[in-house]
C-alpha cells in the first residue's frame, strides 16, 4: 500500500513540475524546476516592484510566494499566478536591469557585495571608503572599511536618525549587525560585518523617489562576491519569455543590438572598452576564435582592426558602455609595481565582476614582459601603472617564456587606433588613482567565442 501512495505521489509531482511543459501561459506557476538564478531574478522583480523584502537567496519558500501572489493581486486582480504574470514580471524586470545598468559590485576588502544600477550612480572615493550617489543625492551607498568601534558609532548615528514610529528594525549577531530606519521622505539600511581587515559597512540612503531601486540594492546584499542577474539561456523562464513573446504576436523585448541566439560558447579572452562602442583586445583573441566573439548577453562582436604586428584587436558593438580607458603614454618603469584590471581564471559566469588583481606583477624589461604565468582566459586583460592609468594589454604566453606573460604596451595600443581611424581619449579628466581603479573594473569584459 505504501508502495502505491509513493508511485501516486511520485506521479503528481511529475504533473506539477511538467504543467509548463505543455506551453500553456495559462497554468498556475510553479517553482518547482526552477533553477537558482532563475528564482533569484524573479525574487529581484518582485523586490524592485516593493512585494518582496528579503534577500536574493534563490530559495523559493512561502515568503516568496506570497510575495508573487501580492503582486498579480495588485497588478492583475487575480489570486493565482500563472506563467503568463511571470513572463510580465520578468519582462518588466529585465527592461530595468538594462536601463540601470546593474551590475555586481564588490570592492576588495569588505567582504561583501550587491548590485548597483551603474548607468544611474557615479562612483567617488571618500577617506575611507568608496561612495555611489546620482546627481540629484536621492540615492547614495556607501561601502566603508572601518574599525570595530567607529562601526558602532555610525549605527548610532544612523538609529539616531530614525523618524518612524516606533523602533527601528535591528539585528544583531557577533559579526553582522543589520538596521534599517525609516527617513523623513526615505530610509535608510545599513549592514555592517567582519572584514578582512576591521568591519565592512554598507550604508544605503534613499529618498522615495528612488525607492525601488534602493529595495533592489538591499535585497542583494551579499556576503562575498555573487553572480549578475539573469535568465539562463534555454531554461524553464528562458521558455516562457519565448512563448509570451510569441503568442503576443511581440519579438523578444532586447536592447539594440538583438542578443545572439545561440548561447555563449567558451571564454576567449578579455576585452575594454576605449569609447563607448568599440572594445580593444590582443590580437590572438580574435585569432583564437575565428574573428567570431560576443559580450557575455549575446551582444554580437564585429572587427574593426586587426593588427597583428602590434598583437591588437579593436571590436565594435552597439552594446555601449557609459565608462571607457584612456589610452595615454603611461608606461611602467623597471622595478616598479603593474596591477592587472582582469576576470578571475575560475570566473566563468556570465556575471562575473572584474577586479584588481591583488598579486603585484614586477616588470622584468620594461614594459614587454610581467611575472606571473596569465590564465588563457585573461589575455587582453588590461595592465595598469601604480596610479592606475592603462600601461598595456596582457598578450598570449610566449613558449619558451616561463613564469611571464608579454604585454603590448599602451604606445601600441594608441599606434593601433589611429591607424584604424577609432575616437579614444588619451587623458581621464581625474588623476585620482582609486577612481582610476574603479574605472579600470567597470570597462572590462569578457569575450566569449560564438557559436554561429
Amino acid at each position: 500500500m505504501r508502495m502505491i501512495f509513493r508511485m501516486v505521489a511520485a506521479l503528481l509531482c511529475v504533473v506539477a513540475s511538467a504543467s509548463f511543459a505543455q506551453e500553456r501561459l495559462s497554468d498556475p506557476f510553479s517553482a518547482q524546476g526552477l533553477t537558482r538564478a532563475e528564482k533569484r531574478i524573479l525574487q529581484a522583480g518582485l523586490a524592485y516592484e516593493g512585494h518582496y523584502n528579503a534577500l536574493l537567496d534563490g530559495a523559493w519558500g512561502g515568503g516568496s510566494q506570497r510575495s508573487l501572489v501580492a503582486m498579480v493581486q495588485e497588478r492583475h486582480e487575480v489570486d493565482t499566478p500563472n506563467w503568463n504574470h511571470v513572463a510580465r514580471l520578468l519582462r518588466r524586470t529585465q527592461r530595468e536591469l538594462t536601463r540601470g545598468g546593474w551590475h555586481v559590485v564588490a570592492p576588495q576588502g569588505l567582504g561583501a557585495s550587491t548590485m548597483l544600477p551603474l548607468a544611474r550612480l557615479e562612483p567617488t572615493p571618500t577617506r575611507n571608503g568608496l561612495q555611489y550617489a546620482n546627481d540629484k543625492k536621492t540615492l547614495r551607498v556607501q561601502f566603508i572599511r572601518q574599525s570595530l568601534p567607529q562601526a558602532l558609532t555610525l549605527a548610532n548615528a544612523v538609529a539616531n536618525r530614525h523618524a518612524g514610529n516606533g523602533r527601528p528594525y535591528q539585528s544583531f549577531s557577533n559579526k553582522r549587525l543589520i538596521l534599517a530606519v525609516t527617513l523623513d521622505g526615505g530610509g535608510a539600511y545599513l549592514r555592517a560585518a567582519e572584514a578582512q581587515s576591521g568591519v565592512g559597512s554598507i550604508l544605503v540612503e534613499w529618498k522615495d523617489v528612488d525607492a525601488e531601486s534602493a529595495r533592489l540594492i538591499v535585497a542583494a546584499l551579499a556576503s562575498g562576491t555573487q553572480e549578475g542577474l539573469s535568465v539562463p539561456k534555454r531554461g524553464t523562464l528562458d521558455r516562457v519569455l519565448k512563448l509570451a513573446a510569441k503568442r503576443s504576436g511581440d519579438a523578444p523585448k532586447a536592447p539594440d543590438p538583438k542578443p545572439s541566439a545561440a548561447a555563449p560558447g567558451p571564454i576567449a579572452g578579455t576585452g575594454f572598452y576605449v569609447n563607448n562602442t568599440d572594445i580593444v583586445t590582443a590580437a590572438a583573441v580574435v585569432q583564437g576564435c575565428g574573428g567570431r566573439l560576443q559580450l557575455a548577453d549575446g551582444a554580437r562582436l564585429r572587427s574593426v582592426a586587426t593588427d597583428v604586428e602590434r598583437g591588437v584587436a579593436i571590436l565594435t558593438t552597439g552594446r555601449r558602455s557609459n565608462t571607457w580607458m584612456p589610452v595615454g603614454r603611461a608606461q611602467i618603469n623597471d622595478g616598479q609595481p603593474a596591477r592587472v584590471a582582469t576576470f578571475d581564471p575560475a570566473a566563468t559566469g556570465t556575471g562575473a565582476a572584474a577586479r584588481i588583481d591583488p598579486t603585484i606583477f614586477v616588470v622584468l624589461q620594461g614594459i614587454n614582459i610581467v611575472r606571473g604565468t596569465a590564465a588563457p582566459t585573461q589575455i587582453g586583460s588590461a595592465v595598469l601603472n601604480d596610479r592606475f592609468e592603462l600601461a598595456g594589454l596582457l598578450g598570449p604566453v610566449t613558449a619558451g617564456v616561463r613564469g611571464a606573460t608579454p604585454v603590448v604596451p599602451s604606445q601600441d595600443i594608441a599606434a593601433a587606433l589611429r591607424d584604424a581611424r577609432v575616437t579614444f581619449v588619451r587623458r581621464a579628466q581625474d588623476g585620482d588613482a582609486e577612481t582610476g581603479a574603479l574605472r579600470a573594473q567597470r570597462v572590462m569584459r569578457h569575450l566569449f567565442c560564438s557559436a554561429s
